[in-house]
């Protein structure tokens, strides 16, 4: 039987956000809060935490916030400096250690991010599962990525990532990716700036965002 382990990517120091953007509110809930509550409310059967830079901050904040019945472990990164990659393997050795079928690998700066958007990832990965096991990857803009769900046979490729390398490469590489659009995966928070600029969207009618 197919087993989802959903990973959230929260180790790097957020440089240019200038501080803990993993821990930043919008709406009334932390960025963490947001890809915890999705996946809690999601068809994945564990999830993990992959911290680095702000793991202090970071676990004692999932320490005091109730997230419901599914536990929320925490995945140490100590390459966290090295870049994306390293998060992604430790994301990966974590399903690994949790004999996993497929691996979910989300992040916590792309604010509109759904449940319903991730039990279509998870449809579709089941869908193929045991058969030509797909990558069911988000569309948005004119590309594939994030939130992505990788079958076991790719965590091999997604260990051996270096560097600033990210999880597209793989899913481009694949060539046959299923993608599930999310229009609104464009609309990521890198800077204050752009977290002030989708606040104030969200407070304005007019300048509301369009999927």
């Amino acid at each position: 039987m197919p087993k989802i382990v959903g990973a959230i990517l929260a180790a790097g120091s957020a440089s240019r956000f200038g501080g803990p953007k993993q821990l930043a509110e919008l709406g009334g809930e932390r960025l963490i809060d947001i890809a915890l509550r999705v996946l809690t409310e999601s068809a994945v059967e564990d999830i993990g935490v992959v911290v680095g830079c702000y793991e202090s901050e970071i676990e004692e904040h999932i320490q005091q916030t109730c997230y419901g019945h599914k536990a929320i472990n925490l995945v140490r990164n100590e390459h966290w400096m090295e870049g994306i990659a390293s998060s992604i393997r430790s994301a990966t050795a974590y399903a690994q250690s949790k004999s996993a079928t497929h691996l979910l690998l989300i992040t916590c700066d792309q604010p509109y991010v759904t449940k319903e958007l991730l039990n279509e990832l998870c449809d579709s990965a089941i869908k193929t599962f045991g058969g030509e096991d797909k990558i069911a990857a988000s569309s948005y803009g004119d590309s594939l990525g994030i939130p992505a769900i990788f079958p076991a046979k790719f965590y091999p490729h997604l260990s051996e990532l270096s560097g600033d390398k990210g999880a597209k490469s793989i899913i481009k590489e694949s060539g046959n990716a299923t993608a599930i659009e999310f229009p609104k995966g464009t609309f990521d928070i890198d800077t204050n700036e752009q977290l002030e600029e989708i606040l104030a969207q969200e407070k304005s009618p007019k300048k509301a965002i369009q999927p």
